[in-house]
C-alpha cells in the first residue's frame, strides 16, 4: 500500500492538482481507503449465489466489482459525514487517496480487454469522469483543480449506490450495458484530453 500511495499516486496529485500533501498523512489516508476498499468487496459480495444468480458471471462482472469495492468503501465515509460525525476524519486526505487511486489506474493500468489492469482501468474511467460531471474536478490550464472534498466524496458514493443497485436488482445486460458507457466515456474527446495528461 505504502508503496503504490507514495510512488504512484502522490507524485501524480502533486503534479496535477498542485496539492501539497505531508507524506505520513497521505500514507494514513491510503491505508485506511485500502481497508474500505477490501470492506467493499465484501458488501453484496458477487460469489454470492443469489447474486450470480441475478447478473450472471461475465468479464464486465470484474470490472464492476472493483467499481463497488472503490466506491462503496468510500460510501462508508460519506455515511460519517451525512451523520455529521467526522471526529478524527481529514475530508480532504480522505477524498485525496482516493482520487489518487482513480488517476493511477487510468495512468498506469492497461485499458485493453481481458487485462488484469483493465478493471481497474475502468473503474478509474467512472470515478474521474464522475468527478468531472459532478463540478468537483476541473481544469486549470496545464493542471487541475478540486473544487470540493467533500462534494467529491458524495460524488463517488452515488456510484457505489448505481453499482450495488446492478448486484441486487440487476441483469447481466444491464451490467454489460454499464460497463459499456464507461468505455464510451472512455473514448469520449474531452475525457481523452484529460487522460492524456494523466499518463504524461
Amino acid at each position: 500500500v505504502e508503496e503504490v500511495a507514495l510512488v504512484n499516486a502522490l507524485p501524480l496529485l502533486k503534479k496535477h492538482f498542485g496539492e501539497e500533501v505531508e507524506e505520513s498523512e497521505f500514507n494514513t489516508a491510503a491505508i485506511l481507503d485500502t481497508v474500505r476498499h477490501e470492506f467493499g468487496h465484501m458488501i453484496v459480495p458477487k460469489r454470492d449465489k443469489l447474486v450470480k444468480g441475478r447478473i450472471g458471471e461475465s468479464k464486465d462482472n470484474f470490472i464492476t466489482e472493483e467499481l463497488k469495492a472503490d466506491t462503496l468503501g468510500i460510501k462508508l465515509l460519506n455515511e460519517r459525514i451525512k451523520d455529521g460525525d467526522t471526529t478524527g476524519v481529514d475530508i480532504r486526505m480522505e477524498f485525496l487517496a482516493k482520487l489518487g487511486d482513480a488517476v493511477d489506474y487510468l495512468a498506469h493500468k492497461s485499458s485493453e480487454k481481458g487485462t488484469s489492469g483493465e478493471r481497474y482501468y475502468f473503474a478509474g474511467v467512472a470515478m474521474v469522469s464522475r468527478l468531472f460531471d459532478a463540478g468537483v474536478l476541473a481544469e486549470k490550464g496545464e493542471e487541475f483543480m478540486i473544487n470540493d472534498y467533500e462534494k467529491g466524496v458524495g460524488a463517488l458514493a452515488a456510484i457505489g449506490d448505481e453499482v450495488s443497485g446492478l448486484y441486487l436488482r440487476g441483469t447481466p445486460e444491464a451490467v454489460t450495458n454499464y460497463v459499456n458507457s464507461l468505455r464510451q466515456k472512455a473514448e469520449e474527446p474531452e475525457f481523452k484530453k484529460v487522460l492524456k495528461k494523466f499518463k504524461s
